[in-house]
């Protein structure tokens, strides 16, 4: 059975009328006195630049382009076209992809940058404000310690580092929670939180010193401002796709209380402690010590998993704080009163 086509020469700017029709493995077109022969196996079939029209046929058996839109011989060849819905969907498809890509992308490419911008914008009172909303669930009022004997070294030790620290227009504010974790935190504001965990296991001033030197330098840097704007730009990308705007501020409330840094800004808050300990002329084998005890309650990331850490791994950072030690040469001065150490109370 024939059926009808177009059949374009190579040199030919117009169709010429053709039949063609399927016997056995081979295409056979026929022409104005000329038949042509395609073998099955070189056939191949291409959709036209408009959907539903045309099918596009050619081999490499021999040069020629014929036009087929008769449905019945395609399904000789086991080919069967996409409606023009559906190619029209697919492309849809397609292009709703392509742009969810480019915005992912300017979002890891861009938004760290862009954030750092932000971040460096914020005034004073609205870091003061960001921070306080965390505060309420990083130090919750109940599981405050307000042992003045606990409180006042650690916020001695801070006042001390404060005075060498870049002023940011508020005051360091320090809060100790009766918790086991061995950890501090700071949140913008100026915020501190020291968990009587940490403090149990600190065998001088100094090595508690390292790790409020490490936690001022985040603020001071303004990395968990730029946190809250990285995830604060994510959620208003997100709401704006799926039409929830109601979403931003739960999720931007969510993340003052998550608070995490990258590997460069904890890198860079290692650096700050050490100019705190020099500027302060704190004894720097207390930066050493810290580190070494915290590398003991911290499980370590394996080699090869670095690179997929957000944070470096804790031998490194010793590397580089004992290189740090090695070139340092002041004399170190007493950080607080030795009759209030170590604090006692609060269940420590």
């Amino acid at each position: 059975m024939s059926h009808p086509a177009a059949f374009y020469c190579p040199s030919a700017t117009s169709a010429r009328p053709a039949t063609v029709r399927l016997s056995g493995d081979q295409l056979i077109i026929e022409l104005d006195g000329e038949s042509l022969v395609w073998p099955r196996a070189t056939v191949r079939f291409e959709d036209g630049a408009v959907a539903g029209g045309p099918l596009r046929v050619s081999s490499s058996a021999s040069p020629g382009l014929l036009m087929v839109s008769d449905p019945e011989l395609l399904a000789q060849f086991g080919y069967h076209r996409k409606s023009g819905s559906t190619a029209l969907w697919q492309g849809l498809a397609i292009l709703a992809a392509g742009s969810l890509g480019l915005i992912f992308a300017g979002y890891f490419l861009f938004l760290p940058w862009i954030a750092g911008v932000l971040a460096r914008r914020v005034p004073a009172s609205l870091e003061q404000q960001l921070g306080r909303a965390a505060l309420e669930q990083l130090a919750p009022p109940a599981q405050r310690c307000e042992d003045e004997s606990v409180r006042k070294p650690v916020r001695a030790i801070v006042d001390k580092l404060a005075h060498y620290a870049p002023d940011m227009g508020y005051a360091f504010q320090v809060y100790v929670v009766k918790d086991k974790m061995v950890n501090a935190m700071a949140t913008p504001g100026g915020y501190i939180i020291v968990y009587t965990g940490l403090l149990e296991k600190t065998k001088s001033p100094e090595e508690l010193a390292a790790v409020l030197a490490h936690e001022m330098t985040h603020v001071t840097e303004r990395h968990g401002t730029v946190g809250i704007m990285r995830a604060m730009t994510f959620w208003i990308m997100l709401s704006y796709l799926i039409g929830d705007t109601s979403g931003i501020l739960v999720q931007s409330a969510g993340a003052l209380s998550q608070l995490s840094y990258q590997r460069g800004q904890e890198e860079e808050a290692d650096r700050g402690a050490m100019h705190l300990f020099e500027a302060a002329r704190v004894a720097p084998r207390g930066l050493e010590r810290s580190f070494t005890m915290l590398s003991q309650e911290t499980p370590e990331i394996p080699a090869s998993a670095r690179y997929f850490s957000t944070h470096p791994r804790t031998t490194d950072r010793l590397a580089e704080i004992r290189k740090w030690k090695d070139t340092v040469s002041y004399r170190p001065q007493p950080l607080i009163d030795d009759a209030s150490w170590p604090p006692r109370g609060c269940g420590i």
